[in-house]
Order: structure tokens, then C-alpha cells, then sequence
């Protein structure tokens, strides 16, 4: 009979070690505030000492529905320099304040639940350097705000959720070990140096009406490693000015969709010797800046598109049938 409770209880133990459930932080390790409408609580100082931390959908019967607290400033953050090793952030929660995970240099885990609530965040992950994936895919941010993950030199992966139209400055400046970024359909705007210095990065796909105009400084800047550049398809148009500044090598694949094309959109940096190659998959479109275009340049078409051999770059730069 012993035995046969014992295997019972291991049975149930194996069952929610399983299930990936944890149990929620005590309410004693947080500081926390009622907001002023008396509808929801808001962290403001995390003072356990647990690495392992799941934060706690309700405090009190109210929903925690903020990490840190507006006009949070530097050194201020709800787990700011902390020691946590994993965090579990409740669906509840719809803004992470600035600096609320600034500087936790032994944050590995960030995890959301599959219906996350999260629409707000901006400078909340600032120097994270043990952080190697974050997956945002289940929440419902509209915006990666300015330096959300700046100086996060171990990030690999990150994962966008498909309501996200718009990507912060420097909101990835540093991500130094970040490999590929596959940029979601909706999203229309990056801001100046988001991608800068992340010296890893090797292909970038970006969705069709993403905003290529970057007068001020190029979205993707100082990246030696980079490879590859995939338009979706679906643009219709590629415009823009200097939204790369490329320093490599790069093969960039332009969709049957495109009919209108300016190649100053993508640019060598100058004094780059960097050799641009462009793939195109459809019927030759139409040149709409006819300014020169500086470095070497490759373009290969399909020999079963048309329009390709009035192309009125044709005697200017290599032009070149696929070979199949």
C-alpha cells in the first residue's frame, strides 16, 4: 500500500514537472503599487532572492498589469541589476516599464503565456548579456520601443508577434551574436540604427510595406557579416534611400511583385568595397532614380521574365541570365 502511494504521489510529481507548470512568486518578494484608477497593480521592486521567478497574476485580487512604473528612470527598474536567472511574465501584464530588466546580466529566460495581454514595452531588456532568445510572438505589442534589447550581446533568436508595425531606435544596437532576422508582414517602420553593430547578422527578410526611407542614418548599419537581404513578396515598389549601409558582400532577392525599382535603396558604405548582387525573380521593372550607382553591381534575372534585354542599366553594370 505504501509503495502503491508512493508511485501515486511520484506519478503527480512527474505530471506538473511536465506540464511546465510553476508555482507564482509569494507576494512578499515584490513591491508593488495600486494604479491610480484602483483597477490593477503595478510592480515596482522585485526583493526576493529566488534566481527562478514567476510574477504573480494577481496582488491582492487585482491584475498585475505593469512591470516597473512610468518616468521610471536609469537605475530605478522594477528587477534592474538583479540576479534572476528566468522570469515568467503573466498574461495580465500589458507594459513593460523602461529599465524594468535593464542590466540583469544572468537573465537567460523571458516567458510569456500564450494569450500575453503585452501591447507596451521600451528599454526593458537593456543589457540583458546572458539572454539568447526572446519570443515575443504570443503578445500583442505594436512597438519594440528605443533600446529594448540594446547591448543583449548573446541574443540569437528573437521571435515578433505579427500586430508589431513598428521597431524602436536602437532597439538591437549590440546585438552582437543575433544571426538572422525574419521581420513580421505588418510592420512598417524600423528607426534609426535598430540593427547597428550587430556584427553576427547574416540575412534579414523584410515584409512588403515596410518603410525603406532612412534620410537621418541607415536601420542596418555596421554589419560585416551579413549575407543575404530577402524582399517578400508582395512590395510592389522598392524606394527609399541608404536603408542599408553595407559593408559585405550581400545577394538581395527582389519578388515578381516589384514593378517599380531605385538601387540607391540599398547602398555600400562609402570607401566599402562591398559587391552587391540582385536576384530578380519577375519582369524587369521600371528604374525610378536614374542616379549613379556607386560600386560594383551584379544582376540576374530570369531568362523566362521579360524586359530584361532593353534594361537601360544593361551596358553599365554585369547583367546576367539565372543559370539553371
Amino acid at each position: 500500500m505504501k509503495k502503491f502511494i508512493f508511485l501515486f504521489l511520484f506519478g503527480i510529481l512527474m505530471l506538473v514537472m511536465s506540464s511546465g507548470c510553476s508555482p507564482e512568486s509569494p507576494i512578499e518578494d515584490f513591491e508593488y503599487e495600486v494604479n491610480s484608477e484602483g483597477t490593477g497593480v503595478f510592480i515596482t521592486k522585485y526583493i526576493g532572492s529566488d534566481d527562478h521567478v514567476v510574477i504573480p497574476s494577481k496582488i491582492n485580487g487585482l491584475p498585475v498589469t505593469s512591470i516597473g512604473k512610468s518616468g521610471a528612470v536609469k537605475n530605478s527598474g522594477a528587477f534592474q541589476h538583479s540576479n534572476i536567472r528566468e522570469v515568467v511574465i503573466p498574461d495580465s501584464v500589458m507594459a513593460i516599464m523602461p529599465y524594468s530588466f535593464s542590466d540583469c546580466a544572468n537573465l537567460r529566460q523571458v516567458l510569456f503565456g500564450d494569450n500575453s495581454k503585452l501591447v507596451d514595452m521600451s528599454s526593458a531588456f537593456e543589457n540583458c548579456t546572458a539572454l539568447k532568445e526572446i519570443d515575443l510572438s504570443t503578445t500583442k505589442l505594436k512597438e519594440v520601443g528605443a533600446c529594448s534589447f540594446s547591448g543583449c550581446a548573446s541574443l540569437r533568436e528573437i521571435q515578433f508577434p505579427n500586430t508589431l508595425l513598428k521597431i524602436g531606435e536602437k532597439a538591437f544596437y549590440g546585438c552582437s551574436s543575433l544571426l538572422e532576422v525574419d521581420l513580421p508582414e505588418n510592420l512598417t517602420e524600423i528607426d534609426s540604427l535598430a540593427f547597428d553593430y550587430c556584427t553576427s547578422l547574416k540575412r534579414v527578410i523584410l515584409p512588403p510595406n515596410l518603410n525603406l526611407i532612412a534620410l537621418d542614418s541607415p536601420r542596418f548599419h555596421n554589419l560585416p557579416s551579413l549575407e543575404q537581404i530577402v524582399f517578400e513578396d508582395g512590395r510592389e515598389a522598392i524606394s527609399g534611400y541608404a536603408f542599408f549601409g553595407i559593408t559585405s558582400n550581400v545577394k538581395i532577392t527582389i519578388p515578381a511583385s516589384v514593378e517599380q525599382f531605385n538601387p540607391l535603396s540599398i547602398l555600400p558604405k562609402e570607401g566599402s568595397e562591398a559587391k552587391i548582387e540582385y536576384l530578380f525573380l519577375g519582369d524587369c521593372p521600371k528604374i525610378i532614380d536614374d542616379t549613379k550607382y556607386r560600386g560594383p553591381l551584379t544582376i540576374l534575372y530570369d531568362p523566362s521574365t521579360t524586359g530584361w534585354t532593353d534594361f537601360e542599366w544593361k551596358d553599365n553594370y554585369t547583367v546576367l541570365p539565372v543559370q539553371k
